[in-house]
């Protein structure tokens, strides 16, 4: 099976995971097309660049003095998806959109704000089979740091997703409206057995993630040297009366800065067998299917204003 793939992705050309899944994916004799954000839109959901968007082209480099042509985009996941689709690659007879590799899983709650899952979702009403990929682990370095030992492990999960992606193509469920189109999010453990990886047909864990933000310190590394250079000039007249609360004016513009959290965890304690966190947990794939309309209700309820405001004068 030949395939005409269009990549995209949240985390930006530079990622570490889209050259060995682009070779993996070649090497399964797929045609790849690609358009990625210039810079990380984490936590992007399905937002769209409208103003100014701009794309141009690029050398990804492969290794082995192999490079390949890529497009990059000032514009959100979403709209990498938009570009691919309907502008850069609309000669292409595309079967397949992936968005992805993530750094990092998405699962349970932060589906609803992924960039990833944003891009897939775009795709995916515009009536093209779109799946979403996320690499998994428990330790983030893995991702921004990578070593060669880790960068294996990268390999091995590009081949586990196209093995995955593969079977979902084959099976994908026959839509009775073409642009109402399902999307699937896959999740791969970085320790998954590559030899005999277990796979898991699950629903989102349904969970509540609180703050995404951490509040930086004053003194700690992530503020800028001026800040820094401000901080000590005060530090060394905490004693003077120019500094003392009495003096401080209450107006006084305050200042507080903030990072994303770096210690998230994927939940571990009473986790239903039915979800992706268990399957995460289970060192195993995880695939879950999403629909971007939901129909729940099949007889739809009508309120009519006029009725409603003759009754209420009736009362």
């Amino acid at each position: 099976m030949s395939l005409n793939i269009f990549l995209t992705n949240d985390d930006g050309y530079q990622s570490p995971l889209i050259i060995p899944f682009i070779k993996e994916l070649e090497e399964q004799k797929h045609k790849v097309f690609c358009c990625f954000p210039e810079k990380n839109w984490s936590f992007s959901s399905r937002i769209h660049t409208v103003v100014n968007v701009e794309a141009k082209t690029t050398e990804l480099k492969m290794g082995e003095n192999k490079t390949k042509e890529i497009w990059i985009t000032n514009g959100s996941p979403a709209t990498c998806g938009q570009l691919g689709i309907f502008h850069l690659f609309k000669d292409e007879k595309i079967d397949l959109v992936i968005s992805g590799p993530n750094s990092g899983a998405n699962y349970g709650s932060f589906i609803l704000c992924s960039g990833t899952i944003g891009a897939a979702a775009e795709t995916a009403c515009a009536g093209l089979k779109s799946i979403s990929l996320s690499f998994h682990s428990y330790d983030f370095g893995y991702f921004r740091n990578p070593q060669d030992s880790t960068r294996k492990k990268f390999c091995n999960a590009s081949k586990i997703s196209c093995q995955v992606i593969e079977k979902i193509y084959k099976n994908w469920p026959v839509q009775e409206v073409k642009y109402n189109n399902i999307f699937f999010n896959v999740n791969v453990p970085l320790d998954v057995d590559p030899e005999n990886p277990s796979v898991y047909y699950c629903n989102p864990y349904n969970d509540y993630y609180g703050s995404l933000l951490m509040q930086v310190e004053e003194n700690s590394k992530e503020n800028s040297k001026e800040n820094s250079k401000e901080n000590s000039k005060e530090n060394s007249k905490e004693n003077s009366k120019e500094n003392s609360k009495e003096n401080q004016n209450p107006n006084e513009q305050k200042f507080k800065k903030f990072k994303l959290r770096n210690d998230w965890r994927v939940p571990s304690e009473n986790i239903p067998y039915d979800n992706d966190v268990f399957a995460l947990l289970d060192d195993s794939v995880s695939v879950t299917v999403f629909q971007p309309f939901m129909k729940n209700i099949k007889e739809p309820i009508i309120f009519k204003r006029n009725e409603d405001n003759s009754k209420e004068k009736e009362n």
